[in-house]
């Protein structure tokens, strides 16, 4: 944690029994970490020692103000570390830790109880180094969202790992966002702007969303060095902050060069290109998909919206929770997984934080935005194994499974206002690569033009019975 040179931490604490002992920051974070650890049911030390250490950083700033002293009481000590935690979320760690009382072997008293401190209050007496401030911010955040926004059936199936919201909870951010066409004519009256104009443009932006700022490109494209450019206007130390993507026409893959050495040579940049429609070489567009994960391929360029909240849906522990062989109790878990994702998601979407980047975005995106929710199935290829086995029988039967759990996610109550479902499928190793795209194609799904079931239930229903008869009734699955 980094301070200003005229602000010092205590010099000593001052124990019950009258003894001075060196300050330890190291040793405070220790006694934290230990009290996170107790009190959670997952091992994942990595990340109890840089919160402790975070929350240790916190109380030491607290206790290095002008009226402080260059002694602090281990009561008070113990007290505000109790406070902390319970401030930043973690009551079961607050009450192991304020257990942890310290003995008073003598009636010395000296600053010995701490005055109750509310962790912004805390913050205030100075600014905490970036990244312990940002991981602090966040994590204060998907705290409170869990704990005071979200449903609770719904934060029990996170607990329980059927959905994941974490990844997508950020202080005023939404999932992603697509700009109009039109946005690049509005900066740069039809030719490309200067980097510096256009990433001063980006940079908010981009800070609004915690995913991807997709930006149809139909100008003439940066040449490398421009390229370069608004790669280094677009590095940020933030890890939160999302992409910037450019939607280029696949029909224009000739013009990427320049593209492709600046992307190589500005690993840091937080930007990617999409290429999206019909091409005159499919397969040197799938190679150039293939060799570079900052390009993605889709079908059709994106219509402007914005993504307010998104949840991942675990397929394969799902799968486990049914069982073996019994699919059609795994088809009820998603659905009921499903809901509760919905819920939780229309709660988020509606919560302050995220009504005040919406707002922020607005300008931008325009009257034609659409607002969406997104649903992201994840793990489908364990889960058809686990279900199905692995044969060809099983590979076709699998197509019947795909078909009906697409059935299920058009059956969803339509949503209130005017609010959409997006459905996205994905993978977590390239092994699984060709089952996620198999599952897209069933549902009707694609990265770039993801299809919403909210309004066209009925439309998705019958699409997806002229793809596979046996939804009727007479699939293996079903």
């Amino acid at each position: 944690m980094r301070r200003s040179p005229d602000v010092a931490r205590p010099a000593a604490v001052l124990g019950p029994d009258g003894r001075v002992e060196p300050f330890s920051g190291t040793r405070l974070a220790g006694s934290l970490r230990r009290a996170l650890l107790g009190a959670s049911c997952r091992v994942d030390d990595a990340g109890m020692a840089a919160r402790a250490t975070d929350l240790a950083s916190v109380i030491e700033l607290y206790l290095s103000r002008a009226d402080q002293g260059p002694l602090v009481g281990r009561e008070e000590l113990h007290q505000l570390g109790t406070r902390v935690l319970l401030e930043a979320g973690h009551e079961a760690a607050a009450e192991a830790y304020r257990r942890l009382r310290p003995r008073r072997s003598s009636p010395l008293s000296l600053r010995s109880v701490a005055a109750p401190v509310a962790l912004d209050e805390l913050l205030l007496h100075g600014a905490p180094g970036p990244a312990v401030e940002q991981r602090l911010a966040g994590a204060l955040l998907r705290d409170h969202a869990l704990h005071h926004v979200m449903p609770s059936d719904a934060v029990a199936a996170q607990e329980d790992g059927w959905i994941d919201f974490r990844p997508w909870l950020a202080g005023a951010r939404v999932v992603d966002a697509v700009l109009p066409r039109s946005w690049l004519t509005d900066l740069g009256g039809g030719r490309t702007p200067r980097s510096a104009i256009l990433g001063a443009a980006l940079r908010p932006l981009a800070g609004l969303v915690t995913d991807d700022l997709v930006l149809p490109w139909d100008g003439p494209l940066p040449g490398h060095r421009a390229a370069i450019d608004l790669g280094h206007q677009l590095v940020t130390s933030d890890p939160s902050v999302g992409r910037v993507v450019l939607s280029v026409p696949a029909l224009r893959m000739g013009e990427l060069d320049g593209l492709i050495e600046a992307l190589a040579d500005e690993p840091r940049a937080r930007w990617a290109v999409r290429l999206h429609g019909p091409s005159e070489d499919p397969a040197a567009l799938a190679r150039l998909a293939a060799g570079s994960a900052a390009f993605e391929v889709c079908r059709s360029a994106p219509l402007a919206s914005c993504v307010s909240a998104a949840a991942c849906i675990d397929l394969a522990r799902l799968a486990r929770v049914a069982g073996a062989r019994r699919a059609s109790v795994f088809l009820d878990l998603v659905d009921e997984a499903a809901r509760l994702a919905l819920r939780g998601l229309m709660a988020w979407a509606d919560s302050e934080p995220v009504v005040a980047a919406r707002v922020a975005l607005a300008p931008d995106l325009g009257p034609a935005g659409i607002e969406q929710l997104r649903l992201q199935l994840a793990g489908w290829g364990a889960a058809r194994r686990l279900l199905l086995g692995d044969g060809r029988r099983a590979r076709a039967n699998a197509d019947d499974l795909a078909a009906a759990l697409g059935e299920r996610l058009a059956r969803l109550a339509p949503l209130p206002e005017e609010r959409d479902v997006v459905v996205v499928a994905s993978g977590s190793s390239a092994d699984e690569a060709a089952d996620v795209a198999r599952l897209g194609e069933l549902l009707g799904l694609s990265s770039g033009a993801p299809l919403s079931i909210g309004s066209d239930a009925a439309e998705l229903f019958e699409t997806l019975l002229v793809r596979s008869p046996s939804l009727a009734g007479s699939g293996p699955c079903v």
